[in-house]
This record gives C-alpha cells, structure tokens and sequence, in this order.
C-alpha cells in the first residue's frame, strides 16, 4: 500500500524535477533583496526528498529570521538561543 503526500510550496517543472518556492514577506523583501525564494530539488522521491524538503525550509526560515533581526536592529533571541542558532548554521549539509 502506498500514499501521496502533497509537499507546501511546490510544484513540478516540466523536466520532471521538484521545485520549492516561497514568497518572502513583503516587508522584508527590500532587506533581503529579492521577492521570493525558489531551489529545484535534486531528489524526487521517497525519504531523501523529505529530508531535502526540510533542509531548504529550514534555510528559508533562516533567511528571513536573519532578514528580521537586521530590519529590528536588535538581536531578541537569547545568547544561548544565537549560539544554539550559529551551531545549526555552521553545520555541514547531510542529504
């Protein structure tokens, strides 16, 4: 028995290949210098699709979270918090 699981954000090209793309919020737009943010996939399917899905979603999260805090011009995040954050970042890609 098998299922499908529609991916958010997503659409596939006509080559065949998985496309994410997300429009970044208006306001943060002119901070990050672009008005959306859009990676083909290199798998199309099965466990390490989802792991890819995730990793690029959590790029994207990191792109305007960044964008935020510039826009703020203050750091909300807790030293631990920025730390924790630097550590995740600074982490090699596993796909």
């Amino acid at each position: 028995m098998s299922y499908t699981v529609k991916l958010q954000h997503t659409d596939i090209r006509p080559n065949g290949k998985i496309r994410v793309r997300r429009r970044f919020p208006k306001e943060l737009q002119e901070e990050i210098g672009a008005t959306q943010f859009q990676i083909t996939l290199k798998n199309n399917e099965g466990a390490k699709l989802q792991i890819e899905y995730e990793a690029v979603m959590r790029e994207f999260d990191g792109i305007v979270l960044e964008a935020q805090e510039r826009q703020s011009g203050s750091n909300s995040l807790s030293p631990m918090a920025r730390w924790q954050d630097a550590l995740l970042r600074a982490e090699p890609e596993r796909a």
